[in-house]
This record gives structure tokens, C-alpha cells and sequence, in this order.
């Protein structure tokens, strides 16, 4: 990638790469705690989870998280939308 497209890549919406082949998307939020949208769970905030050092728990949690947030995905694409992906750092 170019400098310019790689800056590209840096905003909420990112511009299609057409000789590379890659889509324009929109990444709109992070799901470290959960798919802030309507009918979904969130949960509590990193520093709490990690103070319950539950590492089985906060692995389910993830499982659940990554679930609601495919199923967002999927009800946005049949309602027309984008196909808003989330993104965790």
C-alpha cells in the first residue's frame, strides 16, 4: 500500500483499494465489552472483567460477544447496510 492508502485505512470510513482488490468499509466500534447496539449484551467495562480474573468466564464472554457481533453483521447486510465490521486492539 501507498502512504496515502494506508492513511486511508485509518478512519472510521475506510476507502476502497480497487487495484488491491479491497473494499470499502466502515468500522464503526470496538467489541472489547460487548456490540454496543440496540438488542445485544454489554458488559462490564475491561478493567472490570480483568479484576475477576475468571479466565474462563471472560473466554465465554468473548464467545458471546464475537456471536452477537456476527449476527449484527448478518441482520445490517439483509436490511441493505454495508456490513459495519467491529474491530478490538
Amino acid at each position: 500500500m501507498m502512504l496515502q492508502e494506508k492513511a486511508s485505512q485509518l478512519m472510521n470510513d475506510a476507502r476502497a483499494i480497487p487495484r488491491l482488490n479491497v473494499p470499502a468499509y466502515n468500522r464503526w466500534s470496538e467489541a472489547l465489552h460487548g456490540v454496543i447496539d440496540d438488542g445485544v449484551t454489554e458488559f462490564p467495562e475491561l478493567i472490570g472483567l480483568a479484576a475477576t480474573f475468571d479466565v474462563p468466564a471472560i473466554h465465554a464472554i468473548a464467545i458471546d460477544v464475537g456471536i452477537e457481533g456476527r449476527i449484527k453483521h448478518l441482520q445490517d447486510v439483509q436490511a441493505g447496510h454495508d456490513g459495519i465490521m467491529a474491530w478490538a486492539g
